[in-house]
């Protein structure tokens, strides 16, 4: 099963090099354990100048208005502008607990450094992509 999720990570100002981030909550309220993977879709001028990174259990950390995932091991992805990139393989994560299962995920949005400044004052819309396979033993 995939299923779109879309949500803010709304910084005020992302400057070249500079990082956003936040932390989505998996949930499982269906019957079965599953195991899950994550990609990204982007649109918009600035998604192709963004890498994002997903990493789970992580947290956000902050220091001034850059906000960065820590905490765990970050799986990257350019992001495309038409096709999925994997951030996550499928089935990698888990297995989150049937009916009541909850785990961290942790994306964090990146601004290329060698961002021209045509980007300025444009957007990005990222859709994270979750891939969700039955899994045994949770």
């Amino acid at each position: 099963m995939t299923q779109p999720y879309e949500f803010a990570l709304a910084p005020t100002a992302l400057l070249p090099g500079n990082s956003t981030a936040a932390v989505i909550a998996v949930q499982n309220r269906g019957s079965l354990p599953f195991r899950y993977g994550v990609s990204v879709v982007g649109s918009g001028s600035l998604s192709s100048a963004l890498s994002v990174s997903a990493m789970p259990s992580g947290a956000v950390s902050t220091n001034g208005s850059d906000k960065t995932c820590t905490g765990g091991t970050a799986q990257t992805a350019l992001v495309p502008s038409a096709t999925s990139a994997v951030m996550v393989p499928n089935a990698s994560v888990g297995p989150v607990a049937a009916t009541t299962g909850n785990v961290n995920l942790c994306i964090q949005a990146t601004l290329s450094s060698d961002a021209v400044t045509t980007l300025q004052g444009t957007q990005a819309n990222l859709t994270l992509l979750f891939t969700a396979t039955g899994a045994t033993g949770a």
